[in-house]
């Protein structure tokens, strides 16, 4: 492990020491000089200038797709697959130097050269894909018929059962919003995960009310400095916890946060489609939540961060059902 995090595996059994030559080493020193202003002072606009150049122009992606494709077709060591590496390490340098080894057009005639075929791992379907020889083609053909396996292997012991839900806590609006609180719910369980693993929390229950429900099974009572040491562990996860919720807050309502009445513009608290629109969304991370089975650990506590929503939602369903049961009785005695 380097000093910038970089993890490095040494393995020195002969079956795995490669037989073949070292190419050559590519010669750094050979690409254009940094980029530099010498006849003036730099200004605000040289440095908006340079971010954003580094921001919009970053290709260093396309390149690395270029160089697997063009080394499938034609090999590690041929002259244009050489070519585009030296480019990619050009490239990685150009937030340094401020300069591009290929502009988007260069670019976009290496892709064209290329028509629209592309080996089978890159897996896109807006290209046609030919079985790739080398051995990632293999590994990846390897992946996909292991893959009904892998999701066996993947699938819990125990069968996890959906909670009971809530009728009251359904709003008549909340299939709207279902794709975008599973997206909600896997951010936050991700987060939540790795607070509850760092801080050894049994469950986001035992998290959000700073409880730890383990601790009932040990024998002896906790000493002074046991206890002290939990608070203060407590207290860091809490800090975490709190990040944590701003975040999704954040998230849940920023499409939720204006109307079609307000265009672009946040409504006033008032606003009857933007409380309905909130109410629903709560709704749907309530359902989804509580109906989810695809993981072994159920993860209640995300709805409940909207809790008065999902009260104003319980109260406008009993509200209707009040107007619905007057309304038969009415009716009933009309009949009569």
């Amino acid at each position: 492990l380097t000093c910038l995090g970089d993890e490095y595996a040494v393995i020195w059994h002969p079956a795995f020491i490669p037989q073949t030559p070292n190419d050559i080493p590519y010669d750094y020193d050979s690409h254009i000089p940094m980029k530099r202003i010498t006849d003036r002072p730099i200004n605000r606009l040289d440095i908006q200038s340079t971010v954003l150049d580094i921001s919009e122009q970053s290709c260093v992606g396309k390149l690395c797709s270029l160089h697997l494709a063009n080394m499938d077709l034609y090999g590690v060591a041929h002259p244009k697959t050489l070519a585009i590496a030296g480019y990619i390490a050009e490239e990685l340098d150009a937030p340094k130097t401020g300069q591009h080894p290929l502009a988007p057009k260069q670019i976009m005639e290496l892709q064209a050269e290329l028509g629209n075929e592309r080996p089978d791992y890159f897996d896109k379907l807006y290209y046609k894909s030919y079985p790739s020889k080398h051995v990632l083609g293999q590994l990846y053909r390897s992946c996909l018929r292991f893959e009904p396996n892998w999701i066996a292997v993947q699938t819990p012991p125990t069968t996890v059962y959906a909670s009971p839900i809530d009728q009251l806590l359904i709003h008549d609006l909340h299939t709207e919003h279902t794709s975008s609180v599973q997206e909600l719910a896997r951010i936050y369980r991700e987060a939540i995960m790795d607070i509850m693993y760092v801080y050894r929390y049994s469950s986001d229950v035992d998290l959000l009310c700073r409880y730890d429900s383990t601790s009932s099974k040990y024998r002896a009572p906790l000493t002074k400095q046991q206890t002290e040491s939990t608070c203060l562990v407590a207290d860091s996860a809490q800090v975490e916890f709190k990040q944590l919720m701003h975040r999704i807050r954040r998230l849940f309502y920023e499409d939720v946060s204006t109307c079609d009445k307000s265009n672009l513009h946040r409504c006033y608290r008032t606003c009857t489609q933007c409380a309905d629109r909130k109410m629903a969304k709560a709704s749907a991370l309530y359902i989804f939540c509580y109906t989810d089975v695809s993981h072994a650990r159920r993860i209640l506590s995300l709805p409940w961060l909207f809790a008065p929503l999902l009260i104003e939602t319980r109260k406008l369903n009993i509200k209707k059902q009040t107007k619905l049961f007057v309304h038969r009785v009415l009716l009933k005695r009309i009949t009569e």
